[in-house]
Formats: C-alpha cells, sequence, structure tokens
C-alpha cells in the first residue's frame, strides 16, 4: 500500500560545510517526520542527466528516486582471491541505467517508470501547501553548468556504451 508523505516545510540554508540547499520536511502517515536533503547542484544534474528543464518534474524525481530499487545488487565483500566474475553485479531491473540508455530520452522513460513504481507501491510524496515552490523560485541554476554536466553525461554514457569516443585526440578512434 502507497503511503502518503506530505512536505510541511522547507528549509533552505547551509546543509553541511560548502554545500547550499534544502531540506524537505515530510510529515508520514503515522505522524513522524523525514528530511530529504537536497542540495543545489543537484537540480543542475537531473536536468543534465535527463533532458528535461520542468522543475516540477525534477523535484517529483529527486523526492521519490531513493525509494526506488536498485538498479543492480550491491557488490559485496569478495577475498582479494576470488576471481572479478563473482564480484558483478546481478541486474534487477529490465529498465535501462542512465549510462545504460542509448539516449537521454530513454534515460529519462526510464527514471520515469522507476519512480512510477515508488508512487504506485511505497511512498507518494504530496505538496499541498505549494511549499516546493521556493525551490523552483530559488533555484539558482546555471545554465552553463547545466550544460557542462550535460557534456560529462553524455561523454560518459558514450565511453560506457561504446568503449571509448569517436575521436580522440584529433584523430578517429
Amino acid at each position: 500500500m502507497t503511503e502518503e508523505w506530505k512536505i510541511v516545510d522547507v528549509l533552505s540554508g547551509e546543509l553541511a560545510p560548502n554545500v547550499n540547499g534544502w531540506q524537505v520536511l515530510m510529515q508520514k502517515p503515522d505522524g513522524s517526520f523525514w528530511a530529504h536533503a537536497i542540495p543545489r547542484v543537484v537540480l543542475e544534474w537531473r536536468v543534465a542527466e535527463y533532458g528535461t528543464d520542468d522543475l516540477d518534474e525534477i523535484l517529483d524525481l529527486v523526492l521519490h528516486e531513493s525509494y526506488a530499487e536498485p538498479d543492480s545488487e550491491p557488490i559485496k565483500m569478495v577475498s582479494v582471491t576470488q576471481s572479478n566474475a563473482k564480484q558483478k553485479r546481478a541486474v534487477k531491473s529490465s529498465l535501462p541505467t542512465l549510462f545504460e540508455a542509448t539516449s537521454t530520452k530513454e534515460a529519462l522513460d526510464a527514471h520515469r517508470e522507476r519512480i512510477g513504481r515508488v508512487k504506485a507501491d511505497k511512498v507518494q510524496v504530496t505538496d499541498p501547501k505549494s511549499l516546493l515552490s521556493h525551490i523552483k523560485a530559488d533555484n539558482g541554476m546555471n545554465p552553463a553548468s547545466v550544460r557542462d554536466k550535460r557534456e560529462l553525461v553524455d561523454t560518459l554514457r558514450w565511453t560506457k556504451l561504446y568503449g571509448g569516443l569517436p575521436i580522440e585526440n584529433g584523430k578517429e578512434a
């Protein structure tokens, strides 16, 4: 059964030394509270990773993604004498990860599906007082920084999928 977690406050400021952002305070159905920290840079990264600048969607993704099933099993501790094959992760999901998707659109569609599953099966974060509007109004995103992050994401995706860049040091690979 899906639980509704209601946003009751948004705090803005320093989350850690030199890390500014917000804490989104939510009340769970049992009356307890949960704070979700969102560093400012996370918004830029999600825009760069998934190609959408819709802040409503970005905040929805960010507030739900920590409840999504992992895309793979964590690596278990193994003896240094065991082969690397035993250390590989076992894939749990048929959805491509950010760096397995062949395009930004495919990555966004897969992430939307993961978040949809969270909302259907686990947690639905709601904002009855429109408190997220404070984050949207003062998001501090820098278009040049987003562009740099997008270039990095695209480069990493390409190298993961194809094993290198098509042109290295001015010469075709």
